[in-house]
């Protein structure tokens, strides 16, 4: 094993020599390796919390798109006024807005607070079979929008 100790074919150092310098090249690229990994560990992790922020901000939009498509849907008393053309003054749209809620609130279907662009607590809105229902109970002509409302 002597001889071979000594043994180089390029001429300069020997065999034990090269396997250690062999050796911290490996261990060199083990660590850059666990390097590497843990890099890829972290960014994994931030490109998981840039997933779930995006659900999260997804999951936002879709309330906010799911609550102005149903606004949509609703019916203040003033859309309800226009829709029948019913001549009502503002003290007729108060009392036909209060029974509009007790009634909706009798039916067990709650009214909704929709934004006003001058009251800022907003106004009450009703489902359209609600205001169907109080129109035909008031003996009111059912507007055009309505008819084929259940």
């Amino acid at each position: 094993m002597g001889q071979l100790a000594s043994y180089d074919p390029n001429g300069g150092g020997d065999i034990a020599s090269l396997l250690q310098n062999q050796q911290a090249l490996m261990l060199q690229m083990l660590q850059g390796s666990q390097t590497i990994q843990q890099r890829m560990a972290e960014r994994q992790e931030d490109q998981q919390a840039d997933i779930n922020e995006l659900q999260g901000n997804q999951k936002l939009l879709f309330d906010a798109l799911r609550t102005v498509q149903n606004s949509h849907k609703l019916i203040t008393v003033n859309m309800l006024e226009s829709m029948g053309s019913y001549g009502w003054d503002e003290p007729r749209k108060n009392l036909v807005g209060r029974q509009l809620t007790k009634f909706s609130k009798e039916s067990h279907v709650a009214p909704v607070k929709v934004p006003h662009p001058v009251l800022p607590n907003g106004v009450n809105a009703y489902e359209p079979g609600i205001v169907k229902a109080w129109l035909e109970e008031n003996n009111y002509e059912i507007p055009a929008d309505l008819r084929y409302v259940n």
